[in-house]
């Protein structure tokens, strides 16, 4: 549960981090549409800088959510598990409850 709890907190900071880098990329393209020639290669700078946060933050939120989903799997596999344990020991339970009753019999 921790691991997932961890992922959950990486994917809530990736998200807005993602969507705040969208928004500044958009802001440069806007903004690189109203630059004159002398400042063409500054703008397309900027643009260039943006898009590659923007990129890096969807990268972020892909690992965010992948590592959620992995540990949500993890999470389900480990529930699994115990359910199987907590079956096998009921049955041995059950096998030494009928055994001492055989034993008390003889």
């Amino acid at each position: 549960e921790a691991k997932v709890k961890v992922a959950e907190a990486k994917l809530h900071d990736a998200e807005p981090a993602e969507r705040n880098a969208k928004v500044q990329l958009n802001a440069e393209l806007r903004a690189s549409r109203n630059c004159s020639n002398r400042e063409e290669s500054e703008c397309k700078m900027r643009v260039d800088d943006a898009d590659a946060t923007f990129r890096r933050a969807q990268r972020n939120t892909q690992r965010a959510q992948e590592d959620l989903t992995n540990a949500l799997n993890s999470l389900t596999n480990a529930q699994q598990g115990w359910t199987v344990a907590q079956k096998y020991h009921d049955g041995a339970v059950d096998d030494l409850n009928s055994l001492r009753g055989v034993v008390w019999c003889h």
